[in-house]
């Protein structure tokens, strides 16, 4: 059987999350939208732990609990 680059890194990591569970993970990673006088900012709602290391596994850069959707591109 062979494996994908993320699941060939969670295994050598020692994580184990079929394709769908590490789906689930990453789409559950919310965000609130607030705006404050003219700034608006990004709030950190729900991680998983999982998911946070999924992504630093991947080398992305965790998202800080308040960012300015200035510093961010979607």
């Amino acid at each position: 059987m062979r494996l994908d680059p993320i699941n060939l890194k969670l295994k050598k990591a020692n994580l184990e999350a079929s394709p769908q569970k590490i789906q689930e993970i990453l789409n559950s990673m919310n965000f609130a939208q607030v705006k404050i006088e003219k700034s608006k900012f990004l709030i950190k709602t729900k991680f998983d732990s999982l998911g946070n290391k999924i992504l630093r596994l991947l080398h992305i850069k965790l998202p800080k609990n308040l960012t300015p959707t200035s510093e961010i591109s979607l």
